[in-house]
């Protein structure tokens, strides 16, 4: 077997992706196939760089007996996942509600919606009431502006 079709069978073996293993071996998919497909030559640096993300051994990629099983370790983790899109957040979060809070936030998002339906100007707060003019105190008057003159 040809190291490249002993890449791919040990990449396949360990479940990885053809971009799993590009990514972790600091690679391109494109290169990384052409390899598996014996169309591109591999350097030494590459196929330590494929072994480690594998986690096996450069030798294991010269195995005589096609049918040799390879000792796999650990390997490494797969790449993060995309960061969900707003509606598969929502749809998430809303099915860890309870019930009733599920039927709180449908609520919630029928009025939203008919609030986005109503023309601009209806759409708007109203303004906040406005404060009385003037309020009773229980303040003594200490200036002297203040206090009228009734002396006469």
């Amino acid at each position: 077997m040809k190291v490249g079709e002993q890449i791919r069978k040990i990449r396949r073996d360990s479940g990885k992706t053809l971009e799993d293993l590009a990514f972790y071996a600091g690679t391109d998919a494109g290169n990384l196939s052409r390899i598996e497909r014996g169309q591109q030559a591999c350097s030494a640096d590459m196929l330590a760089q494929i072994a480690f993300a594998l986690g096996v051994s450069i030798a294991d990629f010269f195995q005589p007996d096609p049918n040799a099983t390879v000792a796999i370790r650990d390997p490494l983790p797969r790449p993060p996942r995309p960061k969900p899109s707003l509606d598969e957040e929502l749809q998430r979060r809303y099915h860890d509600l309870s019930l009733d809070n599920r039927e709180l936030a449908l609520a919630f998002i029928k009025l939203l919606a008919r609030r986005q339906a109503m023309p601009s100007t209806q759409a708007t707060l109203p303004p906040p009431m406005p404060k009385p003019a003037s309020e009773p105190t229980d303040k003594p008057m200490n200036s002297p502006a203040d206090a009228t003159d009734t002396s006469g």
